[in-house]
């Protein structure tokens, strides 16, 4: 058994953040991370402007050993935990290790939903979660995909699977490259799961503007190999009947922390780990943070799960300076934005439907952008109510991105100008930032 002061499990983002804070807090404490992954941190965020040759693979990795040593910070790669006793305070590894903690942070992330059909296991079927997942595509971009296609012609089409971010990031890197691009969305119109049907159409004709096609309600029933290559994918059929021809599959139907290894432990799961506003969970010094934790959020005032680079960057150091004594309410707005074809759709704050009590639409498709905004009830000691922005799905309208994350954080009662917000040609900026 290994004794350790702070023990943390996954070495994304997260876990990599709040090392780095602790040790700044704790010089003399022994910082242990467990990483699932044979590499330093490097960055998912990268790996589409990676795959586009935006950036080096250099880029791409943000920490090297030497870092780790120079911090001493022991990162243990390959490793993933299999069993956590909060009462022995113990973690147990899959390789048959056993690390005792004084306070253990869970900074688990997330990982791709992955397609359960016949063929799901054939090459050029990517994820585009890892750095091999971006390897691979690169490879099979070039038709020189070694391990799976060898002497692979020159790939030319590619189906992505789903809407969402990383849907959209795989269609902007497939066509940058030149491959002629379909996207097959199993919902009733394009990114259906949170997206409106009007903010659907603006993203879909920025898409097809681009020479992208997008075919909503169909959904894969498997993946059949290439007659060239069997090994490697080439051709999407879908539950209709549907085919289509390929070279490259990219899938983003969502993510999912692995929590599995958490059932017995005690620990509180409900979609993630909960947590207060703290990120403290409700085991004695064990904490949560990044894609896993389904925070209290103290701006919007209920549970949030939220998964983001930057929200989970940003928690690591709250979390980090409460491991230490130094007791941080994590308070944020969380934001996403990803930019294609010199457009952008971003989310801001809660954008759960269910939590908010109403949806405010500004702008149109023929415009070429719309914000739908939530909205939300609060009692007020002053009026007996007040009604807040919790968040916002912008579809091509960036500039109101920075007033709406303004609005959220400053808990701008919006009740006077409810009936405006839905002008377009009402500033946002106006807002009354007390």
């Amino acid at each position: 058994m290994k004794s350790v002061d702070f023990l943390i499990v996954g070495g994304g983002v997260t876990g990599t953040t709040a090392a780095q804070t602790i040790r700044g807090l704790r010089p003399d404490s022994s910082v242990v991370i467990l990483s699932d992954e044979p590499y330093e941190l490097y960055s998912r965020i990268l790996l589409t402007s990676y795959i586009r040759g935006e950036a080096t693979q250099e880029q791409v990795f943000l920490k090297r050993n030497e870092w780790y040593q120079e911090n001493r910070i022991d990162l243990v790669k390959g490793v993933s935990a299999q069993k956590l006793d909060a009462n022995a305070h113990t973690v147990e590894c899959a390789n048959g290790d056993v690390y005792q903690y004084k306070k253990l942070l869970l900074a688990l992330g997330a990982r791709p939903i992955k397609l359960n059909v016949p063929g799901s296991e054939l090459g050029n079927i990517s994820y585009m979660w890892t750095i091999e997942d971006a390897e691979e595509v690169i490879n099979a971009l070039k038709g020189t995909n070694e391990s799976r296609r060898p002497g692979g012609p020159l790939t030319r089409r590619g189906v992505v699977i789903g809407g969402g971010f990383i849907g959209l990031e795989f269609a902007h890197a497939f066509k940058v490259k030149g491959i002629e691009t379909t996207i097959l969305d199993g919902s009733e119109y394009y990114w259906g799961n949170r997206l409106d049907k009007q903010s659907s159409q603006v993203i879909q004709n920025i898409l097809e503007k681009n020479g992208i096609s997008v075919i909503a309600g169909e959904m894969v029933e498997k993946f059949v190999g290439s007659r060239e290559n069997p090994q490697n994918v080439g051709k999407v059929i879908t539950k209709s009947g549907k085919e289509f021809g390929c070279d490259l599959v990219g899938v983003g139907v969502g993510i999912k922390s692995d929590l599995g290894w958490l059932e017995g432990s005690g620990i509180k799961i409900d979609q993630g780990i909960v947590t207060n506003e703290y990120l403290e969970t409700n085991l004695g010094d064990v904490y949560a943070a990044g894609d896993c934790a389904n925070y209290y959020d103290v701006i919007v005032e209920g549970q949030h799960l939220v998964g983001t680079w930057a929200n989970a960057a940003t928690q690591a150091v709250a979390v980090g300076k409460t491991m230490t004594g130094v007791k941080t309410v994590f308070e944020a707005v969380c934001a996403y934005t990803a930019r294609f074809f010199e457009s952008t759709c971003s989310f801001v704050g809660m954008t759960e439907a269910d939590f908010a009590d109403e949806v405010v639409t500004r702008g149109t498709v023929a415009e070429g952008k719309i914000s739908r905004i939530f909205l939300k009830n609060y009692p007020s000691t002053s009026s007996g109510s007040m009604t807040r922005i919790v968040g916002a799905i912008i579809a091509n309208n960036f500039g109101e991105v920075a007033p709406i994350t303004d609005a959220i954080k400053n808990k701008v009662d919006v009740s006077q100008n409810r009936d405006k917000l839905a002008d377009a040609n009402f500033d946002l900026h106006s807002l009354p930032i007390s």
